[in-house]
This record gives structure tokens, sequence and C-alpha cells, in this order.
């Protein structure tokens, strides 16, 4: 299938992953993470992969237990690792039960050995997350959340033993090199190639078990109505293509993001001074020359001096002050 033959090829070049490594990957029982399964467990054995899969059950509805009943059978037969978690909490929306998603996650990092968790999100998802964060008044940093490719960096979780101690992600401002205390981990989208309708006509070629969620039909979560109201309004009534736009629209967005990250923090390195007395702990900006400067760029310098570096900022009238918290 010329669809596999791609994915492979763009798994090997784009995708950095070294042989011999365990990869946590996210499994619903829908049709992208199957055919994201299968496509996996076919390039495990030429890789020598160890694959972990990982259900959120959310207790939406009681036909999810049959659902566990079936992806149980599925890798037990294949002799695979099978977690399935279930929360806690009642889980109201998305906006919560995606951070719980995204915290079981980070969970699973801290007391396993996995570095890579692979999601099934294609290119219409990310479609869906830009109409989505539009919606809700999002900034160019914020429309391009859904990357090919993240990392995440938290602090190591100590128990039984010792503290739990805050750890600074970033031992100096300037150069961000990581502490060894850091956990790090990669999370990994690569059916981004690929749009839903294709990954369609690769599961229905091949007929695969396919396991459809109810809860994606219901109208009263945002994300269903962009995708089964909205959407298609677009293609019908302003472009068929609008897919394809949307998609360059936001590679657009994410390029000058970038762009204007990265000359943010520039322009922010080369105008601030330290005095001579003081330690690298104290980095002091002139107020009025960065007032001059348009309102998105003070927002992003000062969310990505607080972000990266864990710094508290002290305005007054002359001068900003940046100093380094330490616990």
């Amino acid at each position: 299938n010329f669809i596999f033959i791609y994915f492979s090829n763009h798994f090997r070049t784009d995708f950095l992953i070294s042989p011999n490594k365990t990869l946590l990957l996210t499994n619903s029982g829908g049709q992208d993470s199957t055919v994201l399964f299968l496509m996996l467990f076919i390039l495990r054995k030429q890789y020598n992969y160890n694959l972990i899969n990982i259900y959120c059950n959310h207790l939406w509805q009681i036909a999810s237990l049959q659902l566990i009943i079936q992806l149980s059978r599925i890798h037990f037969a294949q002799k695979m690792n099978f977690i399935i978690i279930t929360p806690f909490f009642d889980l109201k929306n998305e906006n919560i039960s995606r951070n719980w998603r995204y915290s079981v996650l980070t969970r699973l990092s801290c007391f396993s050995s996995f570095e890579y968790t692979i999601v099934g999100h294609t290119s219409t998802d990310q479609i869906e997350s830009f109409l989505l964060n539009i919606c809700r008044g999002a900034g160019s940093l914020g429309l391009t959340t859904l990357k090919r490719e993240k990392i995440n960096f938290f602090t190591k979780f100590i128990c039984f033993s010792e503290k739990k101690k805050k750890i600074s992600f970033f031992s100096n401002l300037f150069t961000n090199q990581l502490v060894s205390n850091s956990i790090w981990s990669l999370i990994y989208r690569p059916l981004f190639t690929f749009n839903r309708f294709e990954i369609y006509q690769f599961y229905s070629v091949l007929n695969l078990p396919i396991w459809t969620d109810q809860t994606n039909f219901n109208l009263n979560y945002r994300r269903n109505r962009i995708r089964f109201e909205l959407l298609p309004y677009l293609r019908f009534y302003l472009n068929p293509n609008v897919d394809i736009a949307l998609l360059r629209c936001i590679q657009n967005i994410s390029y000058e993001s970038t762009f204007l990250k990265k000359l943010t923090l520039k322009t922010f390195n080369m105008s601030s001074h330290c005095p001579d007395n003081c330690t690298n702990n104290l980095i002091i900006y002139n107020y009025s020359q960065f007032q001059k400067y348009p309102y998105t760029v003070q927002k992003s310098a000062i969310i990505s001096i607080l972000i990266n570096s864990n710094l508290n900022v002290l305005i007054t009238t002359s001068s900003i002050y940046f100093l380094n918290l330490f616990f």
C-alpha cells in the first residue's frame, strides 16, 4: 500500500528515533490510533522497538468496557504490553479530559523508562484544533499548539526516600542548558502527513476492526461541531480545498511565530544588562526601551523568559528586574 510505504519512509527520515527504544503508543480503538498501531507493529521488528499501548478510559459510556475487552484480546494475542488508565474524578468537559490525558503521559514518563510518546493525530485534527483555538481568542503561539513533535520538560518526582524538590529546568538564561535532574519526553504525531479521509481509505481496504466512539457524534462538544458542521460548510460554500488552505495558513503562522520568538529573545539579550556588583541571578532591563516594542513582542519576551528560566518579574518605573527564585 502506498500509504504504508510513504509512512515508513517519512518515519525513517523525519523522526530520528534510534532502534532498541521503548515507545508509548496511545490507542483509543478508533481509525487513527488503530492504523498507527498497525504501522508501528509492522515496523517494530525492523527497528527492534518495544511498543507499550495505553488506553485512557474516560468512563463516559458503558460500551468502553467492551472496547477494553477487545483491545486486551488483541494485545494478548500479540504478546504486547497494554496499560488501561481510568480517572478518579469526573471529566466534565473536553479541556479537563485533555489535561488529564497529558498528565497521565507525564506521570508514566516519570515512573518508566520510555522517552517517546506516539499519538495518532492527523492533519484534520490539526485543522480542528486551529479553528477551536481561533474561537478561544488565542494568539499566534496558541494557534499552532498541535505540532508534529513536541518536547516536554518537567521536574523529577521524588518520593519515599527524599522530599519533593522544585528543580530549575534551565541553568542559564541565555544558553538554555538543561540540568541533569530534569526529565524530558518527546511527543510525536507521525500521521500529520495524512488527513482523515486517507486514513479511512487505508483501514477500509484492510478491513481493520475499528471501534467507533459514540461521543464523537455528540454535537454538545465544540470539536464535533467544527468537524460535522463548520468544516463541511466551509468546504461546500467557500472553498472545496479549504483544508489545504488552512494547513498552509497554520504552517505560515508557525514559521512567523518561531521567527518572532527567536528575534524577541535575541533583542532582549542584546538590550539587557547586569551591573558589576550583581550576580547572575539579577538581570536589569530598561523599561522605557521595553515599552517601545509592540505588545506581542513584550508578551512573547516575558512568557519565554518565565517559562524557560523560572524567573520572577519585578517592574519599576525605570527598569524591569528579573530575579531568579531558588527553592
